[in-house]
């Protein structure tokens, strides 16, 4: 039931959320969840911790649906690396319980999310196509050749 409700709601955010602050907000919930998952670790709860990086890998993946090949090129090609990169590490903190690797996790989300934040504004500002060039790649941790 409550899956219906989450996929229902999501869909209506599709039709009415710009996309790019769509992204700003997978952002935003898989740094909550895996600074849930943070805390779980430390309080020892397996389980739990289990359960937030389960819900983690499936925002990595809505992220990676999110890609556009045909439109996105190269880009779109890098971030589904970083986006395979970040998965595998999650999945890996499940096997290891190793909350640092989390902890570099939390930092490069930040990073893109705040870029992504940056691309959300300029798009409500004047509805812009987006464009990657070498200095926001940089921005975000990708190497970028146009």
């Amino acid at each position: 039931m409550l899956y219906v409700n989450v996929t229902k709601k999501y869909a209506e955010a599709q039709n009415s959320i710009n996309k790019s602050r769509q992204i700003v907000m997978l952002y935003d919930g898989l740094i909550k969840i895996i600074n849930q998952a943070m805390e779980a670790i430390k309080n020892n709860d397996i389980q739990g911790r289990y359960n937030l990086l389960e819900k983690a890998c499936l925002v990595v993946n809505g992220l990676q649906d999110s890609l556009d090949f045909t439109q996105g090129g190269d880009i779109a090609t890098l971030l589904d690396d970083y986006y395979f990169s970040i998965y595998m590490r999650i999945v890996n903190v499940n096997n290891d319980n190793n909350a640092k690797v989390l902890e570099n996790v939390l930092e490069e989300l930040a990073m893109m999310r705040d870029a992504w934040q940056d691309v959300d504004a300029q798009m409500a500002k004047g509805g812009a196509e987006l464009e990657m060039t070498a200095d926001s790649a940089s921005q975000v941790g990708v190497e970028y050749d146009a």
